[in-house]
Parts: structure tokens; C-alpha cells; sequence
């Protein structure tokens, strides 16, 4: 094998290793690239969740209202409410829908027939253990919610991504027990006579349960207090909570045994709601982090992979070229001293005069 094919081989290889080492790594991005594009579709889906579970909260709240005082004016509630759940729901069934997902769309149907079965119950006054099945139901979403989460948070290796996904997971939680909190106070609140054990025990969890949750909430986000919008969302919380302690979960826990409450359960329940609507706001403003988060994290891949295959072709070619030009220089070089040498030895051996 001559010198310049050996040089042509070594260089050959060394720009293949380059290039293979390139290819790698833009396969690298591309698989990045596409985890991090599922993100905003996976986010939609999450919302749909969190709003389908929202607004069943709500029905439950309402419907414990309906079934405790059974007047027309809760009636009106629960119909209204019981439109703002099917509105979701059907968004849901339709994301399955577009996705070909038949699977769950079948575990769907099965959980809107369990519901319309204990709406007609409701409506008939016919139910005593309402809110324990309307929570299984709810639970049944809360899980699928909490699923959709945690796969967002893998497609990323974001830390801020994933503290805001857990944010949100904890922010479900803390609306369920405040859901359960507003239902169960609401009752005894209409009723105004001294609560049952069943009704105090439940009370006595619900709270217990969302100082918990609420506390986790509060410790994710520790980190994040040199960002102005999460510390004001900490603050108002906090400020929130104290004037519900202050007047109402605080009067029922002094009076429960009496049930001298002098308290509207409208007025209860209208706080109660609006707090879980502002923390519906707050688990919506971490799910918009979340997307921001994501498709600045998939332009920045893209244009890495843009990068890298620029780099790989410019640096292919110039080790190309200068390959071509050390190849051609050396093998020049080669040849002058091979005829120097020859013109030497043909010399000294008389072949030539001079």
C-alpha cells in the first residue's frame, strides 16, 4: 500500500469519527427535541384533568347543598354546575378521541355512567352517601391528572419544571380537601344544630389534609421566593387561609358541639369557592410556567441541532480540503526527496555526470 493511500485512509478516518461523533450527538437533541415537543400537547390534556375535577367539585359542593335543604334555588345550582362538568368532560372524551386513544375512552363512558347513576339519585332525593361516591368519582380524575403529570415532568430535565409540576400535584390535593371542607362545613352550616360524629371526624381530615398538602406546597417553592409572582402567590395564601380560619373554620370548630354558628352557609360557601378558584389560578399559573418553560426549551434544542449540523458539515469540509492539501504536499514532499535520493545514488554510482 502506498504512502498516499495510507494518509488518504488515516484521514478518511478521522473525518468519519468526526462526523459519527456529530451525528450522535444531533440524534441526541432530535430525541430531546421531540420529548420536549410533546410537552405543550400533554399540558392541554393535564388542564382538561384539572378542570374536569374543578368543576365535579363543584357539583359535589352544590349537591350536598341540593340534598340538605332540597329548594329549587340549589336545584338551579346543580344544574348549572352539572353543565360546567359535562362541558369538561367532553373535552376530555374529545383529546382521547383525537389521540385514537379507545382504551380510556371505554374507562371514560364506564366513569359518565357512574356518574348520570348518582345524579339520578340526587335528583331524586333518593342518596345518603352523596359526597362519598361523588369523592370516588372525582378521586377516579384526580389519578388520571396526577398520571399526565408525572410523564410531563419526565420529558424534561428541567428542575423547575418538574418543582412546578409537583406545585400543581400538591395544588389538586389542596382543592380536593378544601372541595371536601366546603361540602361538609356547608351542611353543617345549613343545618345549624350540632354536628354529627361522622360529619366532625370528616371536617377534623379534610383540614388536616389540606394543612398537609398546603405545607408541601409552600416548602417546593421555597426555593422560588427571589421570584416576585410565587412569592405574592404565598403571601395572598396565606392571607386567604387566616381570614377563613378567622371567620369560619375557627367558629365551627368552637361551636360544633352546639351548632350556634350565626353564620350563612351562602356566605361560607361563596369564601370557600372563591378560594378554590384562587387556587385553581395558582396551579394555572404553574402549568404556564410549565409550557413557557418547555418551548424555550424546544427552540433551544432546535437551534442546538441547527448548531451541531452546521458544525458537522463546515468542519467535514474543511478537513476535506485540508486533508487534500496535506495529502498533496506530502506526497509532493515524498517525491522531491525520492528523486533527490535517486539523482544521489545515480551519482555516486556514475549514471550521471553531475
Amino acid at each position: 500500500m502506498s504512502i498516499k493511500t495510507k494518509q488518504i485512509i488515516l484521514v478518511a478516518f478521522l473525518i468519519i469519527s468526526s462526523l459519527c461523533f456529530s451525528i450522535a450527538l444531533i440524534f441526541k437533541y432530535y430525541e430531546d427535541y421531540k420529548k420536549v415537543s410533546l410537552i405543550p400537547n400533554k399540558i392541554n390534556n393535564y388542564k382538561i384533568l384539572v378542570d374536569v375535577v374543578h368543576n365535579l367539585q363543584i357539583e359535589r359542593g352544590v349537591s350536598v347543598g341540593y340534598l340538605t335543604l332540597s329548594n329549587n334555588q340549589n336545584k338551579e345550582k346543580v344544574e348549572k354546575a352539572r353543565k360546567e362538568s359535562d362541558l369538561m368532560i367532553n373535552k376530555y372524551k374529545n383529546y382521547l378521541s383525537l389521540n385514537k386513544d379507545f382504551t380510556q375512552i371505554n374507562q371514560l363512558e364506564s366513569k359518565i355512567n357512574s356518574l348520570n347513576e348518582l345524579r339520578q339519585k340526587v335528583d331524586n332525593l333518593n342518596i345518603k352517601d352523596f359526597a362519598p361516591q361523588m369523592t370516588k368519582i372525582i378521586k377516579n380524575f384526580i389519578d388520571l391528572s396526577v398520571k399526565e403529570g408525572s410523564l410531563i415532568s419526565t420529558l424534561t430535565t428541567s428542575y423547575d419544571v418538574y418543582d412546578y409540576m409537583l406545585a400543581s400535584y400538591y395544588l389538586i390535593y389542596v382543592r380536593e380537601s378544601a372541595g371536601l371542607l366546603r361540602a361538609n362545613m356547608n351542611a353543617a352550616f345549613l343545618k345549624s344544630q350540632p354536628s354529627p360524629n361522622v360529619q366532625i371526624k370528616n371536617i377534623f381530615e379534610n383540614l388536616g389534609i389540606l394543612k398537609s398538602y398546603l405545607y408541601q406546597f409552600e416548602l417546593i417553592l421555597k426555593k422560588y421566593k427571589h421570584n416576585k409572582e410565587i412569592e405574592s402567590i404565598l403571601i395572598e395564601n396565606k392571607k386567604i387561609l387566616e381570614n377563613l380560619n378567622q371567620k369560619y373554620i375557627n367558629i365551627y370548630l368552637q361551636n360544633f358541639k352546639t351548632g350556634n354558628y350565626n353564620i350563612e352557609a351562602s356566605s361560607w360557601f361563596k369564601a370557600s369557592t372563591n378560594y378554590i378558584d384562587i387556587l385553581k389560578n395558582y396551579g394555572d399559573y404553574f402549568l404556564k410556567q410549565t409550557l413557557n418553560i418547555a418551548v424555550s426549551n424546544s427552540d433551544e434544542t432546535k437551534n442546538k441541532i441547527i448548531f451541531y449540523m452546521f458544525l458537522s458539515i463546515l468542519f467535514s469540509t474543511i478537513g476535506i480540503i485540508l486533508a487534500l492539501i496535506m495529502v498533496k504536499n506530502l506526497v509532493f514532499s515524498l517525491q522531491t526527496i525520492q528523486n533527490g535520493l535517486n539523482s544521489f545514488f545515480d551519482f555516486i554510482n556514475f549514471k550521471t555526470k553531475n
